[in-house]
């Protein structure tokens, strides 16, 4: 009953209705039945495969597609590969451009380093100095504010 049932179907689903018919028998006498069975069935099933042109073509179809796909696949990843590899090498000139431009960078800072402190040691020179006469002038101040002041109360002596 299940087999005529499932041959009704698999007709209407647009399969192929004696393949379905095979493949359902199996299932249904495969439960309960021992291996050596199954295995007989099986090569009946791929008998039956070989036998049919039209299982035939959509099987070297099939392969060929995939025969293709497999193809294109190793084609992205060759594609991939050297692209990474391109990205790779530049990279790595543009890194080593990178350290020669920092490593000019430090040696001129060296350089300019040993001036530099020269310059900062004449800062502190001249800093002392110009407090120094700061200090001169504000001496100078209030001796001119005494002098003024002496003047002004008339104790004045030529000195």
């Amino acid at each position: 009953m299940a087999l005529i049932q499932h041959s009704v179907k698999s007709k209407y689903e647009g399969g192929n209705p004696q393949m379905d018919e095979i493949q359902h028998f199996v299932k249904f006498e495969n439960e309960g039945r021992d291996p050596q069975m199954d295995k007989i069935e099986r090569s009946m099933i791929s008998e039956y495969e070989v036998g049919d042109p039209q299982m035939d073509e959509m099987k070297r179809k099939k392969k060929a597609l995939n025969h293709e796909y497999a193809r294109k696949s190793r084609m992205k990843k060759q594609k991939r590969l050297e692209d990474l590899t391109n990205e790779v090498n530049r990279l790595q000139s543009v890194n080593k451009m990178l350290v020669e431009s920092i490593k000019a960078k430090k040696e001129m800072c060296v350089e300019i380093e040993v001036p530099n402190n020269i310059l900062r040691a004449q800062i502190v020179e001249l800093d002392d100095r110009l407090r120094f006469l700061n200090s001169i002038i504000e001496v100078a101040e209030e001796v001119s504010v005494l002098k003024t002041w002496l003047e002004l109360i008339g104790w004045t002596k030529n000195w």
